[in-house]
């Protein structure tokens, strides 16, 4: 299993090996995947279960979508989720499935337990490049 350092490190390394810039990538998508990368479309699936796969299949279910505003053009939010109290998920990079048939490429974090599990953080931040009407007014 990579930890978060490794994922971030390989992954920005090797998007700077093929000439691609990571900010330009963020495009509020995940990588081939049919689920939008927002606060909202995550808050509409609150109360869902979600499957994460490495080599194994953890099931956990979105309990809260908590927004972290920024600025206009970084959209940041945390995603928690629960799991049954004996199944613990590892730190790491997961394929994400949700109930509706998204999927998501999420870097998931234990984040303790309460009476009803184990509980889980994934935060996301998208870049949304303002449109030039926007940044006109700003000049």
């Amino acid at each position: 299993m990579i930890d978060r350092r490794g994922f971030v490190k390989g992954s920005t390394l090797g998007l700077l090996a093929a000439g691609l810039s990571p900010v330009l990538l963020m495009s509020g998508r995940s990588a081939g995947s049919a689920g939008e990368l927002s606060a909202a479309a995550f808050s509409a699936q609150e109360g869902t279960w979600f499957e994460l796969r490495d080599d194994d299949a953890h099931h956990v279910r979105l309990i809260a979508v908590d927004e972290v505003p920024v600025a206009p053009e970084l959209e940041q939010f945390r995603l928690v989720f629960r799991g049954p109290a004996n199944d613990s998920v590892p730190e790491g990079a997961y394929d994400a499935t949700s109930e509706s048939g998204g999927s998501y490429h999420l870097f998931v974090q234990p984040s303790g337990s309460d009476a009803d599990g184990n509980l889980y953080l994934a935060c996301v931040s998208v870049f949304r490049p303002l449109s030039p009407a926007s940044c006109a007014g700003a000049a």
